[in-house]
């Protein structure tokens, strides 16, 4: 898991150019409506298709097995796929 929507678009900068077009990439960050423009549209400029599923909880809820997620955003699902 990452910290912040900056981290996260570092890490993808650098997992991209092994990325084939279309992969899908389920982003579970909680990274913020601010950070999502930028993810979204790097997702594009990639072929991505790109989710935001942020995951809710600390490290106590995940230790006993009572996280969430809920998936707030679908782009770039075009209609040639």
């Amino acid at each position: 898991m990452l910290y912040d929507g900056p981290a996260t678009l570092a890490v993808m900068r650098e997992a991209a150019p092994a990325l084939r077009s279309g992969a899908v990439w389920m982003q579970s960050t909680t990274a913020g409506i601010d950070a999502m423009a930028g993810l979204a549209d790097f997702a594009d400029e990639h072929g991505l298709v790109f989710y935001d599923a942020p995951v809710l909880g600390t490290r106590q809820p995940a230790e006993a097995q009572a996280i969430s997620s809920g998936l707030l955003i679908l782009r770039r699902a075009s209609a040639q796929r």
